[in-house]
């Protein structure tokens, strides 16, 4: 059964458990811009991380507890940092681009969208502070989430207006692109990785469970309404 943990006065996206399971972070408008606040699931409390001026969105947990995300505050958008302790912030990438959807590796490799005109990349920063462009396309690309262990990412490509499909890019001596698309349109929301080999995604108003090497996707919550036994795809 899902269960609500805490109705949102302002429209709140990019949800994102922390490493301990006790708080999630995520993105919230208000007043006409986008700040980072934190749910604590024991307690159902909120607050804010960040605020005004500037716009922070798109936040994802690291291992350490860290919060990785993007913000406007240095005039594009870049990749940022934020210690939620120390409220400390440190600038990762000052890419003449937009960045969107960062993502951190459990080896510390940091991927992330560079938009620049009507070009999108797909970047990775390593550990070394090296920069590789893995991907590029002329079609929008969006949240891309690596796969627990390294070796893949999974993310969104709009194809075409209203179609979006979810691409998995694997690496290797050659990187390899394949095509998950089982559904005419995923929306471009990041996966939640379930394990290395299992992961959820949303199609169609409903939450999906989806293996890598499966060709097929389970419905596992649907809009009030609709059966489960109304089939699977």
């Amino acid at each position: 059964d899902a269960e609500l943990l805490k109705p949102l006065e302002a429209p709140g996206f990019n949800p994102h458990f922390s490493p301990d399971g006790k708080q999630i972070v995520y993105q919230r408008y208000i007043a006409g811009q986008w700040d980072l606040w934190r749910l604590d699931i024991e307690n159902r409390t909120q607050y804010a991380l960040t605020g005004p001026p500037y716009n922070d969105r798109e936040p994802t947990y690291t291992l350490d507890g860290s919060i990785v995300f993007v913000s406007d505050r240095a005039g594009s958008f870049d990749v940022w940092t934020l210690d939620p302790t120390s409220n400390d912030l440190s600038l990762l990438t000052t890419q003449p681009s937009n960045a969107s959807f960062p993502s951190m590796s459990e080896l510390g490799d940091l991927t992330y969208v560079s938009q620049h005109g009507d070009t999108w990349t797909l970047k990775v920063l390593t550990t070394q502070g090296v920069f590789t462009n893995v991907y590029t396309s002329r079609h929008p690309l969006h949240a891309p989430s690596w796969r627990p262990g390294g070796g893949a990412l999974l993310f969104n490509e709009l194809l075409q207006p209203n179609e979006s499909s979810l691409m998995m890019l694997i690496f290797g001596d050659t990187p390899v692109l394949k095509d998950l698309t089982t559904i005419e349109n995923v929306p471009e929301f990041r996966v939640a990785w379930v394990s290395s080999a299992e992961f959820l995604y949303t199609a169609h108003r409903h939450i999906w469970r989806r293996g890598l090497t499966s060709t097929q996707g389970h419905p596992l919550i649907l809009p009030e309404g609709v059966s489960r036994d109304t089939g699977t795809r």
